[in-house]
């Protein structure tokens, strides 16, 4: 009997935890996610002036290539400057650019 009762609490214990887990809602569940995302933090050059759409472009030895980063407000006073972006990426391939959550400058020259 003993067996059968300590059985029934770990079933119990077991769908408890699952239900804790899985029971929120889909909402709740984006908004969990989003908050985990972590921020990306990267040093190098920003372009001297903003393309045709008002986007700066951001180079460094990890995107030779260039990405697009805003948004622009933040970053007019640092153009052509070095500085450190801390923010997070969305988008993917060609579309993929860097939402800037907060920049720290570094030089006032690209090298």
């Amino acid at each position: 009997m003993k067996k059968l009762l300590v059985l029934l609490a770990m079933v119990l214990a077991f769908t408890l935890t699952s239900v804790a887990q899985y029971g929120s809602s889909s909402t709740d569940q984006s908004t969990t996610s989003k908050a985990k995302a972590k921020d990306a933090t990267m040093t190098g050059c920003l372009s001297a002036k903003p393309d045709a759409s008002g986007s700066y472009t951001f180079t460094n030895a990890d995107n030779k290539k260039g990405v697009k980063v805003g948004p622009a407000d933040k970053l007019k006073a640092h153009a052509g400057h070095t500085v450190e972006l801390t923010g997070k990426w969305s988008g993917t391939g060609k579309d993929k650019s860097f939402e800037v959550a907060s920049l720290k400058h570094i030089d006032t020259t690209c090298k």
